[in-house]
């Protein structure tokens, strides 16, 4: 049995050599010394299989860009409540992909008061997550799936 040293002979021992668009290996954004999202989790879970991979991290984009239509809709609307579901919802997909960097973030908005109106602190969180989101989403089409 080969050991795996680190991240890349996992994969590589995975059989998931060709995961990436351009056969390189995966290369993570860092924000405040924290990646930005990791997809390990994933690849445990797909047992090496690169189009069960691939069809995971095109549910997360999809899943992911409806949500923030959906958050954009509910910033419009000034909508407590709706923040408060959208980021029950979306709050697994974080976790499949170990986006640590907004867990506290979403349980915040996860609490909020469903008749309150939003505040600041709360919109802000709500532009981190956003942006943050949207960086992973372009860093995944870009590394994994072929637009």
């Amino acid at each position: 049995m080969i050991a795996a040293n680190n991240n890349v002979d996992k994969i590589k021992l995975m059989g998931m050599n060709n995961v990436f668009v351009d056969g390189s290996v995966p290369t993570y954004t860092y924000i405040n010394s924290s990646k930005l999202y990791d997809i390990e989790q994933l690849i445990a879970l797909c047992k090496g299989d690169c189009e069960s991979l691939r069809s995971m991290l095109d549910v997360f984009v999809k899943v992911s860009e409806e949500a923030i239509l959906q958050i954009n809709e509910a910033l419009r609307l000034n909508s407590a409540e709706r923040i408060k579901r959208i980021s029950h919802k979306i709050k697994p997909m974080l976790y499949s992909l170990n986006v640590s960097s907004l867990y506290a973030d979403v349980i915040v908005l996860e609490s909020i008061e469903d008749n309150d109106a939003l505040t600041v602190y709360e919109t802000q969180r709500i532009d981190k997550i956003v942006n943050t989101i949207k960086m992973i989403i372009s860093e995944i089409k870009n590394t994994f799936l072929m637009q």
